[in-house]
């Protein structure tokens, strides 16, 4: 069997499935990428990567149309593509189960295994797809899985809950110290209702996937255990995580007594100043809000900071104190995209909600460090 294809194409194709591949796994057969080909393209081949966990197809143009099934190592295989130095590398497969990738003056041999041990992707139903911008989707992922849970004892947390009604789609994370909450309009009318949980590293993958396509929309189904991603020829299938998302409409404060206006990057750029002296186990950082004026204090054993930042207030002076890191992975997703944000709160120790100024379909709540 032979094969040819661009270099540069490969490449693309190869560090679009990389990261599914397994680093270290039961079957040795999970380090290797799948060379497929397709039923319904004699021009194209499927190159395939999976840990189980997750799994990434991607689309490779083909300059013959030669039938193959099998798989070669991954980590090799991309590290000779990617200092390949021909523009067309050449893919000779032998019988005794070995494959030479072949230039103009260089050759490289490599075994195969046989790709009847590939675990086959799980089966995702299309029919029920639904699109959603891939610009806004990318975004509201980076807005949301910052917030999600890092104890794998809290399995349900480590994941962003996906819920889909009357044509909205609600992201939302949280570690139970934070919560973001994104919302988008879809583009085309789902005949479902949807409320499943994502697995964080789907979605960034997907993020790091999709993010340079030059299509507009990205693909979206779903099971009752498995998600499906599709954009410009490259498809993402991942396990959705079992169990049922708390209902953290419960914890999100209706009203406000207090409300402070302020400039997103000049605030995101004092709290990192000041951050600098809270204490490396505590990590608190306190707000003194003033009438016209937010005053940002930290301090440990080593000294303590205190910078006046220029600010819009409606309610009565508070005082009020965050964990510094949390306070500033907020504010920096605030700071891509929103010049003049909004801090409401009501007390020293209930949640503090923050949004945009011009839009508040994305919205963050702080739990306060109690006094």
């Amino acid at each position: 069997m032979k094969i040819t294809c661009s270099t540069e194409h490969l490449r693309k194709n190869l560090q679009a499935v990389q990261r599914a591949v397994a680093n270290k796994g039961i079957l040795p057969v999970l380090s290797n990428v799948l060379f497929t080909s397709l039923h319904d393209s004699e021009g194209h081949i499927k190159i395939i990567g999976t840990d189980l966990e997750i799994g990434v197809e991607s689309r490779l143009e083909i300059g013959a149309a030669e039938k193959i099934n099998i798989t070669i190592p991954a980590k090799k295989l991309f590290e000779i593509v990617n200092k390949f130095p021909d523009e067309t590398v050449h893919f000779d497969f032998h019988e005794n189960g070995s494959v030479d990738l072949i230039g103009e003056k260089l050759k490289f041999n490599l075994n195969t295994l046989p790709a009847d041990d590939f675990p086959r992707l799980p089966h995702v139903n299309r029919d029920t797809q639904f699109s959603l911008g891939l610009s806004d989707f990318c975004q509201a992922i980076r807005q949301t899985t910052f917030a999600t849970a890092t104890d794998t004892a809290k399995s349900i947390l480590t994941g962003v809950n996906v819920q889909l009604d009357n044509g909205q789609l609600r992201l939302a994370a949280t570690d139970g110290y934070r919560l973001a909450v994104r919302q988008l309009v879809l583009h085309d009318n789902s005949p479902q209702a949807l409320n499943v949980i994502i697995p964080k590293r789907t979605l960034v993958e997907l993020e790091r996937l999709i993010k340079q396509d030059e299509r507009e929309m990205v693909g979206m189904s779903v099971t009752d255990s498995h998600v499906l991603f599709e954009s410009d020829g490259k498809v993402l299938t991942s396990r959705l995580i079992e169990g049922k998302y708390p209902d953290y409409n419960k914890i999100l404060p209706k009203s406000f007594g207090r409300k402070v206006w302020f400039e997103t990057k000049p605030l995101l750029s004092a709290v990192e100043r000041v951050a600098i002296m809270a204490s490396e186990q505590t990590h608190v950082i306190n707000f003194d809000i003033q009438a016209s004026e937010l005053i940002i204090t930290a301090g440990a054993e080593q000294g303590k900071a205190r910078e006046s930042v220029e600010v819009k207030t409606e309610g009565e002076p508070l005082n009020i104190s965050f964990n510094a890191n949390y306070l500033m992975d907020v504010l920096k997703i605030f700071a891509e995209d929103a010049s003049h944000s909004l801090l409401q709160l009501n007390s020293e120790i209930q949640p503090a909600v923050i949004h945009s100024v011009d839009n508040d379909d994305y919205v963050c709540m702080l739990m306060p460090i109690k006094p």
